[in-house]
């Protein structure tokens, strides 16, 4: 018979027989598709027996035998369905769970972004969810990014934002509607990371239902995200699976001739078990001769990754996949068949294209041969040098500028980031990029008009600027650690021609640039009697960032829209005062001052008291007093104050009141602060975290709240409290009676106290704080946590940090009443750690707490 049948009907038969478990039972949806296959395919068996002993060659067996085929590959695609059905059922069933995580796991290629995305697109999701949400994660997992790009995921830019801020934006969105949220190729193994995130979502919203989808390589890393449900593994398919799909896109019902069949098994094999790259090559290998067929097999598929820090080298003579449309990374080699010239064979490539060890191509002829400009459907463009033998690329034999001319791309490419570039020391970048013109012969020099987004990193011999103010749709601008630029000129903002300069910026950083000393105004143009200077530079410009630029002391004043401004480690305060008090800032909605060694005091905030939400001031050394106008900052949300080692007072106005809207206040290892107004609290119904901690000099708790009837209590609304670090001078009694009215509280869900030595107890009010899900006691004498603490039903986390003379935890059965608790850290507590590792110590604590899923001993959280 047709052997090119009878391995992928053998195969589908024993995996619908492997399928008769009680999965089955989940996949009610097919049970009438599953009896009609169950009775084709036992029908193939019985005819298989006689199909071994006839030859092919009658009309209507070569007939049955394409209607034996249509029925297998509708076989497959049912289990493909049961897969999704599986999913499907386990992310939509009713569970008691707030937050659910469920994992897929496997290794690369074997189509769980596939698996996700159809589930995340079906209809039936589409009706259970009120939101869905898509993030891709790889190798880099940090909560706060991961934070921004699910708001991202939701369309909602909040860039440069305290965790704070972002957590309360997506308590905006996510508050009250079950969703699903997918994390895409996940790597992050950090158990405390991990927990951050999941329990911060699932204080976001506590209505049970929701879950999140995680896709992962690593059964380590599903183990540690999964919640009460096994990982849903992948599992490879076999060699004759994979031939069988092969087979399929390159000859579809046609007969498979012999000599393509010994090549394409031999294929099949080198797949892996991995139906992508089953499915690629496939698709590739349709209309090719055999001899092209042998030339895929040596390319050595098995060695092509995902990810292009796990290869050195490329599997040679990839050019051959000539209808391969994605490549989302080529790292250049220096041997045949490897170098950069096999990117020129791809004609059909599209989206992302990452190019690195650039330092290996030999000038502009041989980049020429990549054909960038030929690629029209490459939207993202990463050049990449450096990554591979830089170091040992002599400055005299440097040829980087050579090689980005011969990598011109093509006029439509929407977002560029050249990394790694060095030149010889006082050059530019190639003219193209000077320019952001490419040259096209017989049509000449044509504008990158379409860039969105431009990255240059680590550029470091480079000392001129780029043109950009005449980009039309340009959005996102980053220059990062182009350490020989010394100054951004009057070219930085375009040409002659240039009426409205960078017309849609909307965000732009300048970051680590060390010998930046000057950036020039715009030179304006005469205006016509509509236009105005406001709506020539930076019409659009939301957010500004300069980081790391120690030595700039002078900037622009004209940013008519700025909504976030961030300045952080610079040695002159002229350009913050230029730009504070030279702009017309009524949009400003938040601003970041950290490190300005010479700033004594605040410019005049010109206009932006009606929509300043977040103001932080950070490791400003001489900053000695802040303005007394805050409280007329009516949409003040957060006040942070850091670090500033000379500030000795917070002016206020007599009967003024604080902030109305302020939602957090934190004052923070201020050392010469002494006291606070008590005005700046006692009107701020609606505070929600407050944190004064690490003042040495402070002699009073804030606004002396003890003297006050209802105290800490006054702040209904309060969640977040962390008090202490003051002066030693202050007794046990006064601050245990600055938290009056706390015990009253319904809102507090996370409490940190910082003592002394010498204060051998604990706050009484504690006891009473049945609603705290996080406590934090650092640097208390106290030798025993009290017998009551086993009546802090909601507690969660307890963090036991600087406890010199603790000894003991409470009773075993207090301990057991504590059954919401997933997480101790006992750290610096010497005695007790002692007794926590040694079980069979006649006074060991282990037995107290050996049932908390989590403890951390000796370590920082």
């Amino acid at each position: 018979m047709d052997a090119a049948i009878s391995a992928p009907v053998q195969v589908t038969l024993q995996k619908l027989l492997d399928l008769a478990t009680p999965d089955l039972s989940l996949v009610w949806d097919f049970k009438k598709d599953l009896r009609k296959l169950d009775g084709s395919l036992k029908m193939m068996d019985r005819v298989l027996q006689d199909a071994e002993k006839r030859e092919v060659t009658e009309e209507a067996v070569k007939l049955w035998l394409k209607n034996l085929r249509d029925v297998t590959y509708d076989a497959d695609h049912v289990l493909d369905e049961i897969n999704y059905e599986n999913m499907r059922h386990m992310i939509t069933r009713p569970v008691n769970e707030v937050l659910s995580v469920l994992p897929i796991v496997g290794m690369g290629g074997l189509g769980k972004t596939t698996l996700a995305r159809s589930v995340f697109n079906h209809q039936h999701t589409h009706s259970h969810f009120a939101l869905r949400i898509w993030v891709c994660v790889s190798e880099n997992f940090d909560v706060m990014t991961l934070f921004k790009r699910i708001l991202e995921s939701l369309g909602k830019s909040f860039q440069g934002a305290s965790r704070q801020a972002v957590v309360d934006r997506l308590r905006e969105k996510l508050e009250g509607k079950r969703y699903l949220l997918v994390l895409d190729d996940l790597w992050n193994e950090n158990r405390e990371a991990w927990e951050d995130f999941k329990n911060t979502m699932a204080g976001i919203n506590p209505n049970s239902g929701n879950v999140i989808m995680v896709t992962t390589r690593q059964q380590s890393v599903a183990s540690i995200v999964r919640s009460y449900r096994d990982p849903y593994s992948l599992k490879v398919l076999t060699n004759d699976e994979c031939w069988s799909i092969i087979r399929a896109r390159t000859f579809g019902d046609a007969e498979v001739p012999e000599r393509f069949e010994k090549v394409g098994k031999e294929i099949a094999r080198k797949c892996r078990g991995l139906p992508l790259a089953a499915n690629m090559v496939g698709g590739t290998l349709q209309g090719k001769e055999v001899d092209e067929w042998d030339s895929v097999l040596e390319i050595g598929l098995s060695n092509l990754e995902a990810n292009p820090n796990s290869i050195e080298q490329m599997p040679p003579k990839i050019g051959i996949l000539s209808r391969l449309q994605t490549l989302p990374f080529f790292r250049v080699g220096d041997k045949e068949g490897c170098r950069i010239e096999e990117l020129g064979f791809l004609k059909n490539l599209t989206g992302k294209l990452d190019i690195y060890d650039l330092e290996l191509v030999n000038g502009i002829e041989e980049a020429k041969k990549a054909d960038l400009f030929g690629k029209p459907k490459i939207y993202k463009l990463h050049l990449i040098w450096g990554t591979y033998t830089y170091e040992n690329v002599s400055e005299c034999n440097n040829n980087d500028e050579s090689v980005l001319e011969g990598l011109q791309p093509h006029q439509h490419l929407k977002s560029l980031t050249i990394e790694g570039f060095r030149g010889v020391r006082g050059s530019n970048f190639a003219s193209w990029t000077m320019r952001m013109e490419v040259f096209l012969d017989g049509s000449g020099w044509l504008k990158l008009d379409k860039l969105i987004e431009i990255n240059f990193k680590n550029c470091k011999n480079c000392e001129e600027i780029p043109m950009f103010g005449h980009l039309p749709l340009l959005k996102y601008l980053t220059l990062h650690n182009l350490t020989s630029v010394r100054s951004i000129g009057p070219s930085f903002y375009g040409g002659q021609e240039t009426r409205v300069m960078f017309p849609a910026l909307e965000r732009l950083i300048l970051k680590n640039m060390p010998n930046l000393t000057e950036w020039a105004e715009a030179e304006l143009k005469p205006l016509a009697e509509t236009r105005t200077c406001r709506e020539q530079v930076f019409p659009r410009l939301k957010v500004l960032e300069i980081e790391y630029c120690h030595k700039l002391n002078t900037s622009p004043s004209h940013f008519p829209c700025l909504k976030e401004l961030k300045i952080v480690s610079m040695d002159s305060d002229f350009p913050l005062t230029k730009i504070l008090s030279s702009s017309n800032l009524t949009s400003l909605e938040k601003l970041s001052i950290r490190n300005i060694s010479t700033l004594t005091c605040l410019p005049h905030l010109k206009g932006c008291q009606k929509y300043l939400r977040e103001l932080i001031i950070e490791g400003c050394d001489k900053l000695r007093e802040l303005p007394d106008y805050l409280h007329s900052f009516w949409s003040l949300k957060s006040l942070r104050i850091i670090e500033c080692l000379s500030l000795q007072s917070i002016s206020y106005q007599s009967g003024q009141k604080g902030p109305p809207s302020l939602r957090r206040l934190e004052i923070r290892d201020c050392s010469e602060l002494s006291c606070l107004p008590s005005e700046m609290i006692e009107s701020i119904k609606c505070l929600e975290e407050l944190y004064v901690t690490g003042c040495e000099k402070l002699i009073s708790f804030p606004i002396d709240l003890g003297e006050l009837p209802k105290g800490i209590g006054l702040l209904s609304n309060l969640t977040d409290l962390a008090i202490g670090g003051f002066s030693e001078s202050i007794d046990f009694n006064s601050f245990q009676a600055a938290l009056n009215g706390i015990q009253q509280s319904k809102s507090l869900r996370h409490l940190t106290l910082y003592g002394w030595e010498q204060w051998d107890s604990l706050p009484y009010q504690l006891q009473y704080l049945t609603s705290l899900s996080r406590l934090k006691l650092v640097g208390f004498g106290i030798e025993a946590l009290p017998e009551w603490f086993g009546g802090l039903s909601s507690l969660k986390k307890l963090n036991l940090i600087f406890l010199k003379k603790l000894r003991h935890m409470p009773s075993k059965e207090a301990m057991q009443r504590l059954t919401n608790l997933e997480y101790l850290q006992v750290y610096d507590c010497p005695l007790l750690e002692e007794r926590c590792r040694e079980e069979r110590r006649p006074d060991s604590e282990w037995s107290k707490i050996s049932h908390i899923p989590f403890i951390s001993s000796g370590l920082h959280v």
